[in-house]
């Protein structure tokens, strides 16, 4: 695979429990002309972890509905195996499966740091705000090995975590979060049916309730890809879950406001004299 470069690993070899492993099961790939059906059963999936060579770190956002123009994912792929995950189409992009291929099959930027303080010593940088990471977390397993990297509350699935919300809340502000939001469950693409799968194996008593109630508040939907709906739920019952958060929010004793950054703090890095005060604004 271009750009790619094979750093095959076993999943013993990163310290975690076998027992959660899957065997091998991906959805079609969209991008893909040939489609694959095995003749025998499945081989249990191991880890395998390859290096993106690529040399550009940021990745521009265009859509619309998101709050940030910048982001940065040192990782593709994500060993925590969420079945909700909305980068799992992503993966497809490589040539990968959206099902275990994208739990197991690992994409790394080792040069990520390197790359990014290159970035913050381009003159045109501006010290805008990059958010990690948009697309697969950053604070996965593999970041205990490679060391490459608000609370967000996501996503809340209707039918099966919004009574939690309140607890999560709690807990958060007791470890130190200063903000907390949330989204609506997006089932894009393959991710409805790994996600469907999933959570049919795992709560086949909830599995019925959780379908319906995400159709409730998509409006006879199961997913929504429009901008700044794909978040947002309607009705009645995602109302109590608006009410229900921030009944939590408040409670925990988060701000009303969430901090933002402030640009013209940006310093770019290297050996410069310590400032007794802040550089005045021109």
């Amino acid at each position: 695979m271009a750009g790619l470069t094979d750093l095959v690993l076993t999943r013993e070899s990163e310290g975690r429990d076998d027992t959660a492993m899957r065997v091998i099961a991906n959805p079609q790939n969209p991008f893909e002309s040939h489609h694959r059906e095995l003749l025998e059963p499945p081989s249990q999936v191991t880890l395998e972890v390859y290096e993106d060579e690529t040399r550009d770190i940021l990745s521009r956002n265009e859509s619309p509905d998101l709050p940030f123009r910048w982001s940065l994912n040192p990782y593709r792929g994500c060993f925590h195996a969420c079945s909700y995950c909305y980068a799992r189409p992503s993966h497809e992009y490589w040539g990968f499966g959206a099902g275990t291929d994208f739990d197991s099959k690992i994409v790394i930027k080792r040069q990520a740091p390197a790359l990014l303080r290159d970035v913050f010593h381009k003159a045109s940088w501006r010290g805008e705000l990059i958010v990690f990471s948009g697309n697969t977390d950053c604070y996965q397993p593999l970041e205990a090995t490679y060391g490459l990297t608000a609370i967000s509350i996501a996503p809340v699935i209707p039918g099966l975590n919004e009574d939690d919300i309140p607890e999560l809340l709690m807990r958060a502000r007791q470890a130190g979060a200063r903000s907390a939001t949330y989204v609506l469950l997006r089932l894009s693409g393959n991710v409805e049916t790994v996600f469907l799968e999933r959570m049919a194996a795992a709560f086949p008593d909830r599995i019925k309730k959780m379908t319906n109630r995400i159709r409730e508040v998509r409006g006879g939907k199961l997913s929504d890809s429009g901008f700044f709906t794909r978040h947002q739920g309607q009705g009645t019952y995602w109302k109590v879950i608006e009410q229900l958060f921030e009944l939590g929010r408040r409670k925990a004793g988060f701000p009303d406001e969430d901090e933002r950054p402030i640009p013209n703090t940006f310093r770019r890095p290297g050996p410069m004299q310590t400032r007794l005060f802040p550089a005045e604004s021109p």
